[in-house]
């Protein structure tokens, strides 16, 4: 009777720890990226995170900011996963390592209308007055998985992502850098 028992209890754990372990794959893919100052030393003050979560939707963004300045920002995903400054035209250029936007340039529609785009491009970062950003967003083109081994850059100028995108390959600063690990 003992190893009825024994055994009974044997088997409900594992039915447990299988319908936990099922439960957690259901969940979709999330990713946290702690973002930095950009700065001429490579990687400074912590200015906070933003949560990349697979939504039906596409990739949603939930960032949680501070220190930034007000206004739109661009906001795109880099070649590579470094902040690292480095230095151009014998310059000190902050991010440097992080390099371009993901991906090659290529025509898209974005709300009907053609654009120029990498598909590391994602919709502006608004920072409030207060220098907080903490207004979520979708890029419906990206996954999780595309983060992956690359590096996320907060411009100070407006994104290529809207209605009057920057040049393509133009020199921006760039405020802000994380990385997200494979």
């Amino acid at each position: 009777m003992q190893n009825i028992r024994t055994l009974a209890l044997a088997t409900a754990c594992v039915a447990a720890l299988c319908t936990a372990g099922a439960a957690h794959a259901a969940q979709a893919a999330q990713i946290t990226v702690d973002m930095h100052l950009a700065e001429t030393s490579g990687p400074g003050k912590d200015i906070g995170t933003i949560a990349f979560e697979d939504t039906d939707k596409g990739l949603s963004i939930r960032p949680r900011l501070m220190h930034l300045h007000e206004g739109l920002h661009g906001f795109h995903v880099n070649e590579n996963a470094s902040c690292a400054a480095g230095t151009k035209n014998g310059e000190a250029v902050p991010a440097l390592a992080a390099g371009g936007p993901l991906g090659p340039v290529t025509t898209v529609k974005r709300d009907g209308k053609a654009t120029q785009a990498r598909k590391g491009d994602l919709p502006g970062l608004y920072v409030h007055y207060d220098g907080m950003a903490y207004t979520p967003t979708v890029a419906p083109h990206l996954k999780t998985a595309d983060l992956k081994g690359h590096a996320i850059i907060i411009e100070a100028l407006g994104p290529a992502y809207d209605d009057a995108p920057k040049p393509v390959g133009g020199a921006i600063k760039r405020v802000a850098c994380g990385v997200v690990m494979r």
